[in-house]
């Protein structure tokens, strides 16, 4: 017997004097004839402090009164609200009562109250006074006393805190208010997260992003978010994958699609050529996220590759043949067709062509997939009608894979009016795009006819240009 009263005085002892740190749900204790005993202090504030109207659903129960009360972010913070109505189903299970009083935590921040009142501590939440299944300590006492109302407000203000940590409770017993007027419905999206923010809130879901409050962030109207920081590591799903998210700025498009992010993982995606590994890069002050067009397609992004075809041309790494994947900056066409390279190789080698370039300069490609520029290294070669042009440094091409301008290294001969003429390597050369000459330098004397029908004589060393029927301009 005598070790049962020593441990009920020891527990009473500790509950005094161990829950003084954590999150305190306050009644207001008056007198009992005053209309304000064992009011919640948020029920009070509501209607003194921010002169509010309560809008309490017609319902029986603490749980489902709180849970309906809820629903009114269910648009604007669906996340918030899946998270808060979890625990208000939970909250008895989660809970600990006791008979013995609980100490004042003292995190009320600023408040009035009537001078024949006091505060008194209904609810607690510290850890170390609990077991690991249980949130919140509740004076059943005070509780067994209170109305619908009140216990649904301390419901509210303590798994609101629970998944979300505050320095005070003022702002919390402020939102809390908010909630159970209904006032939230008055506010846009964007004015709604601006309105946490100035809470104090951390974070909160917007378009599915989990953003981070304390951070910047901008909507383009009302409902649209342009940016924002993620929390980090949160995950965000696109295209009906889950991303855990890096800390660099979201970015998005009026309609809402997403424009940039940067994952945390590899981002895969399939083009006409296969499947390319991307990811995002963030390195003191450098940003490369992965990003997309309006419709949602890719744009842009790091790509992690060794080797891939487009269009019969073999793209290589920007490295050695290390047979290791190596990284570099990829754009791509809304169509799926990869676009550019920031650096990479690339060969081509078939009856018509022999390219090679270093892997050290950038490659352009057409809408089509079709190489559009590249930096060719010595060895590279075109066959043309009559020859084979030996060509180097930066060549353009046409979407037909016809060489556009590039630079001869070596004398070549070209048929032009009936004639095998000679021309001068060293120089530019230019066709048009059904490989016709348009325009080079000359290596031999020649008379040659213009677009006027006119006869002209020509000297080695003049650079000539023609039109697609082969005639002088």
């Amino acid at each position: 017997m005598f070790n049962k009263i020593l441990l009920s005085i020891l527990f009473s002892i500790s509950v005094f004097a161990g829950d003084r740190k954590g999150n305190g749900g306050d009644v207001l204790t008056c007198e009992p004839v005053s209309k304000y005993h064992l009011w919640s202090l948020d029920w009070y504030e509501m209607l003194y402090r921010y002169k509010l109207k309560p809008n309490f659903p017609d319902l029986d129960s603490d749980v489902s009164s709180a849970l309906k009360i809820l629903e009114r972010i269910k648009d604007i913070s669906p996340r918030r609200y899946e998270k808060l109505s979890k625990l208000v189903r939970e909250f008895y299970f989660r809970s600990k009562f006791t008979r013995f009083p609980l100490s004042d935590v003292r995190d009320s921040g600023v408040y009035e109250i009537p001078e024949d009142c006091q505060l008194s501590q209904a609810v607690n939440q510290n850890p170390d006074i609990l077991p690991s299944n249980k949130y919140y300590l509740i004076n059943e006492t005070i509780w067994n006393q209170l109305n619908l109302e009140m216990k649904t407000s301390l419901i509210l203000h303590e798994v609101i805190y629970k998944s979300q940590d505050f320095k005070t409770s003022e702002n919390l017993r402020k939102y809390v208010s908010f909630l159970i007027a209904d006032e939230f419905h008055l506010l846009s999206l964007a004015q709604y997260n601006q309105k946490l923010k100035n809470l104090g809130f951390l974070k909160n879901e917007i378009n599915g992003l989990e953003v981070d409050l304390m951070q910047d962030f901008q909507f383009w109207d009302d409902t649209s978010l342009m940016f924002a920081m993620p929390v980090p590591y949160s995950e965000y799903e696109h295209q009906k994958i889950n991303y855990r998210l890096r800390s660099g700025p979201v970015t998005f498009y009026q309609n809402g699609k997403l424009a940039s992010f940067c994952p945390d993982s590899i981002y895969r995606h399939r083009f006409h050529f296969g499947s390319m590994e991307l990811r995002c890069d963030i390195w003191e002050m450098d940003y490369s996220p992965i990003e997309f067009y309006p419709s949602g397609k890719l744009k842009s992004g790091i790509v992690d590759f060794e080797m891939f075809e487009q269009q019969e041309i073999r793209v290589l790494s920007p490295s050695a043949n290390d047979g290791l994947k190596h990284t570099t900056m990829a754009k791509f066409y809304e169509n799926g067709y990869l676009a550019e390279l920031d650096k990479a190789g690339i060969i081509v080698s078939n009856d018509k062509n022999v390219f090679f370039t270093d892997r050290k300069n950038k490659v352009v490609f057409h809408k089509n997939g079709v190489l559009k520029r590249a930096k060719l290294e010595a060895g590279s070669s075109w066959n043309y009608g009559n020859g084979r042009l030996l060509i180097q440094a930066w060549v353009d091409f046409y979407d037909n894979f016809q060489i556009k301008e590039a630079l001869a290294i070596m004398d070549f001969k070209f048929f032009v009016q009936d004639q095998n003429l000679l021309f001068v390597g060293g120089h530019k050369v230019q066709f048009y795009e059904n490989s016709k000459l348009r325009s080079a330098v000359l290596g031999e004397d020649v008379l040659l006819k213009d677009r006027l029908g006119n006869f002209r004589e020509l000297k080695s060393g003049q650079r000539l240009f023609f039109n697609e029927r082969g005639l002088l301009f």
